[in-house]
């Protein structure tokens, strides 16, 4: 096809890889592009950034300003045809093409710039209003509503903004999450009119919140001290969100926040409340800064008089309020919804086949155990006063098995199993816990909580 057009008789302009290809825009030059904030820049940017390379080079550009604006290039008339490996060559017949042959790099990279930093006006980003302030995490929390620490790829495919960062990560991390350019998410009565710098991760399937929201975060500020968070109400459609100013730069520390505190952009909606479920968690700040975030943990905080720690880090977290088994809730137990007027869901023994009862939690993936850690959970048996506790890994067959005797019969209650790892072994995987049950029993869990604990 690329023959016949050269064949046709039609005028061509070339411009070959042998002229574009070092047309690279360098760090001067990208950062007055993109010191410009206008409407196009952001949005180069963020393509940028998302590409994750060094220099864009402007081969197209290049083929694109030789329709109207020749002065930078040299030419000349040459015959040029495909040949059959499908190679652009030049010969002895007819002339067919004016082939530009050199090229000023720097007044065309310059020329370039000049048309993309005049088309638009700077873009400003509003100050940030309903300020509040950092809170200590307290102590164990009441119910772990999700997490996320960015070390696998299990909920990858959640992370709505940021990309993962290896480099520079808190310590004891693997890998944190970088934030990048995007718009507010609050397309009601954000300013969708700028961008902002921002990390944004969307817990499936949409847990509800207790009384007492809190989020906790690891975070890494530079060039700014003021940082957003913000919460999309999946209950009600909108968006509630706090500002904090003052906040340390430049070191990695952590962060909590009150999301009861949060409010909409024109002070409407009312605070979070108990039941009401909840989607993106956000962090957002101004797009000239950069911001890391690594160890979310969205909870609903400790009982009064709570003594445990808050845990050092999370595993896994089973809530079976929304979702489906299987799919988000993959593994070997039935979801049941709780007797009126209690709300939401539980789930409960099954019996795989000839075996006795079991309840199989799946952790969607494999994640790193090298620490003691504890399993709490609610529940409900009968039938038995024991039950068998497993975690282990499904395909390596390594397991911890926990006896608990003498357990609570008939009514709901809450017990911790604690893990240690044999003797000897530095680090292994897990992806799954298992409760094992004696013929004619039945158990009922919450709320399950694997951690590491805390100091």
């Amino acid at each position: 096809a690329a023959r016949a057009v050269f064949a046709a008789g039609i005028p061509i302009v070339l411009a070959p890889l042998d002229t574009t290809g070092h047309l690279g825009v360098k760090k001067p030059e990208r950062d007055r592009l993109f010191a410009a904030r206008t409407a196009m820049t952001y949005q180069m940017q963020n393509l940028y950034e998302l590409w994750g390379n060094e220099t864009p080079v402007l081969f197209d550009p290049l083929a694109v300003a030789l329709v109207f604006e020749e002065k930078h290039c040299k030419f000349q008339d040459l015959s040029v045809t495909i040949d059959d490996k499908g190679m652009t060559i030049t010969g002895e017949g007819k002339v067919n093409c004016r082939v530009a042959m050199t090229i000023d790099d720097k007044a065309f990279i310059n020329w370039w710039l000049d048309r993309i930093v005049a088309h638009g006006k700077m873009v400003p980003t509003a100050a940030p209003k309903n300020l509040s302030t950092l809170i200590p995490q307290s102590g164990f929390p009441t119910k772990v509503h999700c997490f996320e620490d960015y070390d696998t790829d299990i909920e990858k495919r959640w992370w709505m903004s940021g990309k993962g960062e290896t480099k520079d990560v808190p310590p004891s991390g693997k890998r944190c999450c970088r934030a990048v350019l995007t718009q507010d998410f609050d397309d009601r009565q954000g300013d969708t009119k700028t961008m902002y710098r921002a990390v944004i991760f969307n817990p499936v399937p949409g847990p509800p919140m207790g009384p007492n929201t809190r989020l906790s975060f690891r975070y890494k500020l530079h060039g700014t001290d003021k940082m957003r968070v913000q919460l999309y109400s999946l209950t009600n459609g909108y968006h509630r969100y706090l500002s904090l100013e003052g906040v340390k730069q430049d070191e990695w520390r952590h962060g909590t926040v009150d999301m009861t505190k949060m409010l909409r952009p024109d002070g409407s909606g009312g605070a979070l409340a108990e039941n009401e479920r909840i989607d993106d968690i956000q962090f957002y700040v101004d797009p000239t800064a950069e911001l890391l975030i690594d160890d979310v943990i969205l909870y609903d905080a400790a009982r009064e008089g709570e003594k445990r720690p808050f845990p050092a880090r999370v595993l896994y977290t089973g809530l079976f309020d929304t979702g489906k088994q299987g799919k988000e809730w993959p593994g070997d137990f039935t979801i049941v919804e709780y007797p009126k007027p209690k709300m939401w869901k539980y789930a409960k023994s099954v019996t795989v086949g000839d075996s006795n009862p079991i309840i199989r939690l799946s952790m969607r993936g494999e994640r790193t155990l090298d620490t003691p850690v504890e399993l709490f959970f609610k529940y409900r048996l009968t039938g038995t006063d024991e039950v068998t506790v497993e975690v282990g890994n499904a395909k390596t067959k390594f397991v911890l098995t926990q006896e608990l005797k003498n357990l609570k019969k008939d009514e709901w209650t809450e017990t911790t199993a604690s893990f240690k790892l044999p003797e000897g072994t530095k680090e292994t995987t897990i992806d799954e816990i298992c409760f094992r049950l004696p013929k004619g029993a039945e158990l009922w869990i919450d709320d399950v909580l694997l951690y590491v604990p805390g100091k």
